[in-house]
């Protein structure tokens, strides 16, 4: 696997290779942004670490990734101030990637790259999935995200794994309410390309790591392992507003709002709880959030 160090700390740079040095790694360092780039192309890194701070080791790196003509995006680890950590998450949109904060601790580091390895493990593994026949069962024909079936499976692993290691986990439910309405007035073909939107947005506003399936009709769920309790309601928010606006543009020119709910929990670390337990909490929240006359409908089952 390539890796790009992108940081200008020696320090820095000597623990990342000496963290690195037992893994099959092709080791690349730079010290600006500008030189940075230069390797993102054909045969561009699969794995980048940058100090989110260094000249061009922030938006403007994520925004030449984002031109890249690529299948797979590389994964990027920011390291960051505690007073830019959700600039820095923000700002990733659909690349996968994950922040460490200033300074660096190296179990934290070692920890934070093993997430990376898994990451771009499974991102491979999708993209095989696929263009494999035999998988195809895995998706749902509408949206193109996991159907049921599967997201649940995925998600009963990855719950698992996460009360082992004590890491703690979001599950949302989000729903389009007015997707009925919508196919009265509409018909179904503007219906169904209201889902796909929906998923569309969806997919593309979490880290690629994160679980989205197609539950039932116009309901969407969502995973999100390893979200720290003090991110989970913005990272929501965040989704809901980007979901929100999506507009579905009739042949006349006119759009069709869409009009959605959510509905959100997360899991007890000292108290695990089962995965239907965390989904019946996420579809009474859902519930709640459908009952807003005005405002976000967003809707925990926790209070904080």
């Amino acid at each position: 696997m390539k890796v790009l160090l992108l940081d200008k700390d020696k320090k820095r740079i000597k623990l990342f290779k000496e963290v690195l040095k037992n893994q099959d790694y092709d080791i690349l360092v730079a010290k600006h942004g500008k030189n940075a780039i230069k390797h993102l192309g054909e045969d561009s890194p699969e794995f980048i670490i940058t100090d989110f701070d260094v000249p061009g080791g922030g938006v403007d790196l994520v925004n030449a990734i984002l031109t890249l003509k690529r299948d797979q995006f590389p994964y990027v680890l920011f390291i960051t101030e505690e007073q830019g950590e959700k600039f820095a998450v923000d700002c990733l949109g659909p690349i996968p990637g994950d922040f460490l904060l200033k300074p660096i601790k190296e179990q934290e580091l070692r920890a934070r790259i093993s997430v990376a390895e898994r990451a771009i493990a499974l991102q491979s593994h999708l993209r095989s999935a696929r263009t494999a026949t035999v998988d195809l069962a895995m998706y749902d024909e509408l949206t193109n995200l996991m159907n049921r079936q599967a997201v649940y499976e995925r998600a009963l692993g990855e719950l698992n794994r996460a009360q082992r290691d004590k890491i703690q986990v979001c599950l949302a439910m989000i729903e389009v309410l007015n997707v009925e309405d919508v196919k009265s007035e509409y018909g179904e073909d503007i219906s169904n390309q209201a889902i796909r939107y929906v998923a569309r947005t969806a997919r593309a506003n979490v880290r690629m790591y994160d679980l989205v399936g197609r539950w039932i009709g116009a309901k969407f769920f969502l995973m999100l392992p390893g979200l720290p309790h003090k991110h989970i309601h913005s990272v929501i928010e965040r989704i809901n507003d980007a979901i929100a606006a999506v507009r579905v543009k009739l042949p006349e020119g006119d759009v069709v709002p869409i009009e959605i709910a959510v509905g959100f929990t997360w899991s007890d670390v000292e108290k695990p709880e089962p995965l239907y337990v965390l989904i019946e909490q996420a579809n009474d929240a859902i519930s709640e959030a459908a009952k807003k006359d005005s405002g976000r409908k967003i809707a925990s089952h926790r209070e904080d």
